[in-house]
């Protein structure tokens, strides 16, 4: 920096010195000088113009400070988008630190070190120290990578029910990633009901791309119960007769074989059956899709009694 020092004006003559050593002599009445050195003293004698000489000036020590140098380290300075890069100049102590993304300030403080995030891309980061009022030139550039974050799909959110056992998880986007959660039984996307039981199930897919860089997105998987289904009491009737089923648990059903019942789509069909017994399969579906089943026994079998052979007596006899 250049440091002026100034003598009283109006005298014929001013002799500087630095250090008892005369460095400049003439009518000017101010002293420039870069150079300076920490300590260095200034003095002056002025000579009037009937060539009087003063007493020497209270002379002027001077503290010259360096400018600052400074350095900065990034850690680390290639990231994944969101994390933190921890930029840390270098030395520490001086009075400011001012942090640069290409030309923009992004934090000015007294502290040596910032963390911090940027956006996906490539920075060129520098930082300038003040110390004492002296300004550092900008440090080295540091070059910072962010590489994005995969984006992903897991799929749709799905529904089983619970005899259904196993689901293969399809949709995910891109594929090759990983899956975790309760009833994950294969991490390529294999879901069991057996394993996880009914409810709702977070399930997560995690994917790591080529830089490293990790994403993951979740679905949800709901096991519904199979409904229990009641085909009710078996039934025995005689020849002739009919009757009425009655099946409950669900809301829509089939009755299998359709031999003799009047509608195997009914809750309650009609069953006329003769000389026969036959079991039927109820199966129910409940409002979630999910089925159960229970079985009915019809006997109308022939029932054949025997008397015995004919008897003749005579009258009077017993």
């Amino acid at each position: 920096d250049l440091v002026s020092s100034f003598a009283t004006a109006g005298y014929a003559n001013y002799e500087f010195f630095i250090n008892g050593i005369s460095v400049q002599n003439g009518a000017i009445d101010t002293y420039n000088s870069s150079t300076l050195n920490d300590g260095d003293v200034i003095s002056v004698l002025a000579t009037s113009s009937a060539g009087c000489i003063s007493n020497p000036a209270q002379v002027l020590t001077y503290t010259v400070v360096a400018i600052p140098s400074v350095t900065m380290l990034a850690t680390p300075d290639t990231v994944c988008e969101n994390e933190i890069v921890n930029l840390t100049a270098s030395p520490a102590g001086y009075d400011n630190y001012e942090f640069y993304n290409g030309i923009t300030s992004i934090s000015s403080s007294a502290s040596a070190s910032l963390n911090t995030t940027f956006s996906n891309g490539s920075h060129t980061l520098t930082v300038v120290a003040t110390n004492l009022g002296c300004v550092s030139p900008p440090s080295p550039s540091i070059l910072v990578v962010v590489n994005s974050n995969p984006a992903i799909s897991g799929g749709n959110n799905f529904s089983m029910c619970f005899s259904d056992s196993t689901s293969f998880l399809t949709g995910t986007n891109p594929t090759g990633g990983v899956w975790s959660g309760l009833g994950i039984i294969d991490t390529t996307g294999t879901f069991s009901s057996i394993n996880s039981g009914l409810g709702n199930f977070n399930l997560v897919y995690t994917y790591t791309n080529t830089n490293g860089c990790v994403n993951f997105d979740t679905i949800i998987a709901t096991v519904y119960a199979n409904p229990t289904i009641n085909a009710g009491d078996d039934i025995v009737l005689c020849n002739g007769e009919s009757d009425i089923l009655s099946a409950s648990g669900a809301i829509s059903y089939i009755w299998s074989p359709s031999y003799g019942l009047d509608d195997i789509n009914s809750p309650s069909p009609i069953v006329f059956i003769e000389d026969t017994s036959i079991g039927y399969l109820l199966l129910g579906t409940d409002i979630n899709g999910c089925q159960g089943n229970d079985t009915i026994y019809v006997d109308a079998s022939s029932v054949t009694v025997n008397a015995g052979p004919d008897v003749s007596i005579l009258y009077g006899n017993t």
